[in-house]
């Protein structure tokens, strides 16, 4: 068997490698694209096009070459030391407990596991040449077409360009249940060791224990496991199921993806005796499961914390691989450097405030120098200070909302809702403002209480929130949300700049057909046509609104909240969203009064699209009567602005 702390580092070398590999592919393309982008005549762009993709397929296959043999030799030296070490641990147990040990692993079966693993590696390589040509081509025509079109500089243009590959890396498709899986290199890599070493290992400390007829397994234990992990982890089992002191080991779901040993776990399991002491106490196993660390002032589990420390890794290699195509591709990468160095800043932070180990390993990019250097910040931006309280209207008087613990909040909650559910990891001041708009609302409106409030890390960043008669789900950034709607002056400003943009590029594009006979270059420019068409017409129509969503400035989070209580007020009241499910009241029939309600708002709702008020609304509140009345809600609600007398009646007559 391997100890977890064995298994964590194990990939490391190997990932070294294929990042500086990743690292030298993406630097290419940066070159060949600002080469590219520099040619103005379209004869000589495409000609030159051509050619820097055929010279980028040929020298990835010289950079694939080049680290073939390092990859081999290391995945080589991985799985030896791996194994031979499994086999002493195991041995070590055997032999104190009957005297006798196996054999060294097979050699023939080691050659076999390497030759698959290097065959499992070879194939992501593979997938990574096409999709590289593919990126390649994309963000060359891209920046071929906006500085054409003049909706953009060369420079701009060719940052835009250097950031979007660095966002992506390089890339690779797995199939997992017959469906294609995008995952970056690394990531890749990372899981195909993993999971090929521990499984490989597992397998011989199996057939081990069949050999020695050892039925008993403990399994191994580490502090931050996956919950569902946790059940079974440091236990004895019986392989057999028929040791009736001990759980079958089946339980533990060997073989399965997400089962021990399986996909990016880092447990395995011990040969065990009968009377040998056990690895783990039980005071042990339950400090393990309730470790917390504190960040900020916030409690989370060690396993949450060291989930968010990979969140900042990934960001220190992203602004890294940022930095490097940037200059790469010759445009300025001051900036991508000065987030750097706050993400680097913002590690030393963590780990100084919870304890747990920085892994240095995870923030390595390949560049077979020295690694690019972030410009310390003077204050870090993001060590997670939380954010000045935006001010709420002086509608009421709040005496809730002043939580200073997630347990305390969750209690405050509970005046609102049977139940409710919120993530250690929650920005408090956020769980604050959320309490105090829905006592402030409760108190002028008065709806039932909720069956269940729930703070969510699931929800996209485009939604701060979703609602019904018995639910609240918020969006743990529910602040970030907030943040990201742009304001009425922001909106008219993006939409006509989309406008601009997507007319001077579809001309653009017709130039380009009109001068060229490659059905291949004019099947590519036509599906452009289309998307740029679809970009067009949407920017047309929403350059008509006041703006995309109701949410004031410096009061994003209350008009968020707003809203969904008018999605909870619509439905309690007249069913509008569940019909008879929200409301026993309501019937599907004119004459019922909750459903002439609910006809009520149709009509309503399509009166402001006749008039054009729904202009005066918002984009997302023309989508359909639900978003509506949540939205016109919203904006009675929060007493920022008058809305139009018969659509103030609509909202007066389904409150009352």
């Amino acid at each position: 068997m391997l100890p977890p702390r064995y298994l964590d580092g194990l990939s490391d070398e190997i990932i070294e490698i294929y990042s500086q590999l990743e690292s030298d592919i993406l630097q290419d393309m940066a070159r060949r694209i600002a080469r590219v982008g520099k040619i103005t005549d379209m004869t000589k762009w495409q000609a030159q096009m051509l050619a820097e993709a055929g010279g980028l397929k040929k020298n990835i296959s010289r950079i694939l070459a080049k680290y073939d043999k390092a990859i081999v030799k290391q995945v080589k030296d991985t799985f030896t030391e791996a194994l031979e070490t499994s086999a002493k641990n195991d041995n070590r147990i055997f032999k104190a407990a009957t005297g006798r040990t196996v054999s060294a692993p097979n050699a023939q079966q080691m050659l076999a596991t390497i030759q698959k693993c290097h065959s499992d590696l070879s194939r992501l390589t593979l997938t990574t040449a096409a999709t590289t040509q593919t990126q390649f081509v994309r963000e060359a025509n891209r920046v071929y077409m906006n500085v054409q079109s003049g909706a953009f500089d060369y420079d701009t243009a060719m940052k835009d360009a250097a950031d979007e590959l660095a966002k992506r890396g390089i890339t690779t498709v797995q199939y997992e249940n017959g469906r294609p899986v995008t995952r970056s290199i690394e990531s890749a890599v990372r899981m195909n060791i993993l999971t090929s070493v521990n499984q490989t290992a597992a397998n011989q400390t199996l057939n081990n224990c069949e050999e020695l007829d050892c039925d008993l397994v403990e399994t191994s234990a580490h502090i931050g496991a996956r919950p569902e992990h946790e059940e079974w982890q440091g236990q004895i089992f019986s392989r057999s199921g028929n040791n009736k002191k001990y759980r079958p080991f089946s339980v533990c779901e060997l073989g399965s993806v997400t089962g021990i040993c399986g996909i990016n776990c880092k447990h395995s399991f011990y040969p065990y005796f009968e009377g040998m002491a056990e690895h783990y106490t039980e005071k042990e196993l339950d400090e393990m499961a309730s470790e917390e660390v504190s960040y900020n002032g916030q409690k989370m589990t060690r396993y949450e914390g060291e989930q968010k420390l990979r969140g900042i890794e990934r960001n220190i290699r992203h602004y890294k691989r940022q930095a490097l195509t940037e200059e790469a591709a010759g445009v300025d990468n001051t900036k991508a450097r000065r987030k750097l160095g706050e993400w680097q800043a913002a590690a030393r932070d963590f780990t100084q405030q919870t304890g747990i180990e920085r892994d240095r390993a995870r923030e390595y990019v390949g560049t077979g120098g020295k690694q690019p250097r972030g410009i310390e910040p003077a204050q870090s931006k993001i060590a997670g200070t939380p954010a000045t309280p935006p001010s709420t209207p002086p509608a009421f008087n709040n005496t809730l909302g002043n939580a200073t613990t997630i347990d305390t909040a969750k209690h405050e909650l509970e005046s609102f809702a049977n139940y409710v559910a919120i993530p250690k990891d929650t920005d408090l001041m956020s769980i604050n403002t959320v309490t105090k708009q829905l006592e402030a609302l409760q108190a002028n409106y008065k709806t039932n209480k909720l069956d269940t409030i729930a703070f969510s890390g699931r929800l996209s960043i485009r939604t701060g929130a979703s609602a019904n008669f018995e639910s609240l789900t918020v969006n743990k950034k529910v602040k970030e949300f907030g943040k990201s709607v742009l304001q009425p002056d922001e909106w008219a400003h993006r939409m006509s700049d989309g406008v601009k943009h997507y007319t001077e590029q579809k001309k653009y594009l017709n130039t380009l057909i009109a001068n060229t006979t490659d059905p291949a270059y004019i099947s590519f420019y036509k599906k452009q046509i289309h998307e740029t068409e679809k970009k067009l017409a949407q920017c047309t129509e929403y350059v008509k609104y006041k703006r995309g969503n109701v949410c004031y400035k410096g009061l994003e989070v209350e008009t968020t909240i707003a809203h969904e209580y008018g999605h909870i007020i619509a439905d309690q009241r007249i069913g509008q969203l569940n019909g008879r499910i929200a409301n026993r009241a309501f019937e599907y029939r004119r004459g019922n009064p909750l459903y002439d309600k609910c006809m009520m708002i149709d009509d309503v709702f399509n009166k402001a699209k006749a008039n054009g008020d729904i202009y005066k609304i918002s984009a997302y509140g023309a989508e359909n009567p639900r978003e509506f009345f949540a939205e016109t809600f919203a904006i009675f609600a929060m007493k920022q602005e008058t809305l139009p007398q018969y659509i103030l009646d609509m909202i007066l007559e389904v409150i009352k």
